[in-house]
């Protein structure tokens, strides 16, 4: 098949028969080594000293049926040659493990089949060992990865789980055919309808979030992913999605691979993250000052209830719109510099001015406000958070105290 020399068992107790082959070999120049066993004792002898390529066994032996080769001869291909007439011994022959036989005739042309024969076989065994390489491979991989990976047939029972699934207090083996609801919380057990499902492409739900459970009764959050597998008459799909070409024929629903990972810590970080900005959020809709964040483009992109309180308008109104809506003419080219510097100075961290504007509200009327302006970079965005201040009871309160200064002044 290589062109190496293959390393060739004959078990054959009729001498005509192996100078036959002999000669045949040498004809033709065949990369074959041969080795004769006359025996099946000498044959099943010389299998357990010496590893061979193929093995070629005659069914009668002097001393026993060749067949009871098989069940020694492991991986090594063994090709049956039987005599005329005893078909049904070659349909057994196969039936046991042999991967080829060929009849003998008498004229012994049978030999002719002999080199595409075993090239054949030795290809087979080829592919069986990448095969079971790539399964090796896979099955270390499968065994080893953190996320529990496993197979449903149709009616939800589990026919393949890794040792993932030790993590949460079970054996592997002990889950074999077991229905996968019973790993799972019981408020989420309604979930399996939607994991071991035939539905693909738009129709078919692929993630999860479920709850499974440890065999202690502790239960943790886990993301499911699964993929519906089809058998038609071209072999087995996995199918991502709808658009599978099965040329006409029928596919059959055999059962769902799932993967599902823990994702327990990252839900605490969610929760924590929404308690947190629940937590930020009732600050900043409590402090009596306007806040207000405003993008690099002018957009505004929060505001607060004092900010709806000062300026009479809703957030909703606000958000999306430009800050500047909110000045006053006189201000709005005062607020444009002020920005523009921070943008110019190119600096990172935070910065912040300060400045006196004239807000406008809804009904149109202006009023006098501080604005403290901070720049902040955010995930490589670049934002200006803005606390406004309504400064008209105050600027009311210095009027008052200016003109009874003024008034003592003249008094005087």
């Amino acid at each position: 098949m290589t062109g190496k020399t293959i390393n060739i068992l004959l078990i054959e107790n009729d001498r005509v028969d192996c100078l036959a082959l002999e000669r045949f070999v040498q004809k033709n120049g065949l990369p074959y080594q041969l080795e004769t066993a006359g025996t099946l004792e000498k044959g099943i002898s010389r299998l357990k000293e010496t590893a061979f390529d193929v093995v070629l066994l005659d069914y009668l032996l002097a001393d026993g049926v060749g067949l009871e080769i098989l069940s020694v001869a492991g991986n090594t291909p063994v090709i049956v040659i039987t005599g005329n007439g005893n078909e049904h011994v070659a349909v057994e022959a196969m039936r046991r493990g042999a991967y080829d036989y060929l009849i003998k005739d008498h004229d012994r042309n049978y030999l002719a089949l002999l080199p595409t024969s075993i090239n054949n076989v030795l290809l087979r065994r080829h592919n069986e060992l990448r095969i079971e390489e790539s399964e090796k491979r896979y099955r270390t991989i499968v065994e080893t990865v953190s996320d529990i990976i496993f197979q449903l047939d149709p009616d939800q029972k589990i026919t393949f789980i890794n040792s993932a699934i030790r993590e949460l207090g079970y054996d592997p083996e002990n889950a074999i055919g077991k229905s996968v609801d019973e790993f799972l919380c019981p408020e989420d057990k309604d979930k399996v309808k939607l994991i071991a499902t035939r539905r693909v492409g738009a129709r078919c739900t692929r993630n999860l979030e479920v709850r499974l459970r440890y065999k202690s009764g502790a239960t943790e959050w886990h993301e499911m992913k699964k993929i519906a597998v089809l058998l038609d008459s071209y072999g087995m799909w996995s199918v991502p999605d709808a658009v599978v070409q099965t040329h006409g024929a029928q596919k059959v629903f055999v059962g769902t691979l799932c993967i599902a990972r823990n994702i327990t810590k990252r839900k605490q970080a969610e929760d924590a993250l929404r308690e947190s900005e629940l937590r930020m959020r009732a600050i900043l809709d409590n402090v009596a000052d306007a806040i207000v964040t405003v993008n690099q483009n002018g957009a505004v992109e929060s505001f607060n209830i004092a900010g709806e309180r000062i300026f009479d308008y809703t957030a909703s109104e606000v958000v999306g719109g430009t800050f500047t809506r909110l000045l006053h003419d006189s201000s709005r080219k005062v607020y444009q510099e002020k920005t523009s510097d921070f943008l110019e100075a190119g600096k990172h961290g935070f910065d912040a001015k300060k400045c006196e504007l004239t807000g406008l509200r809804r009904d149109g009327s202006a009023f006098p406000l501080d604005l403290s302006l901070t720049r902040m970079e955010f995930d490589k965005k670049r934002l200006f958070i803005g606390i406004i201040r309504d400064i008209a009871e105050r600027k009311a309160a210095e009027e008052k105290l200016r003109k009874f200064a003024e008034e003592l002044r003249r008094s005087n």
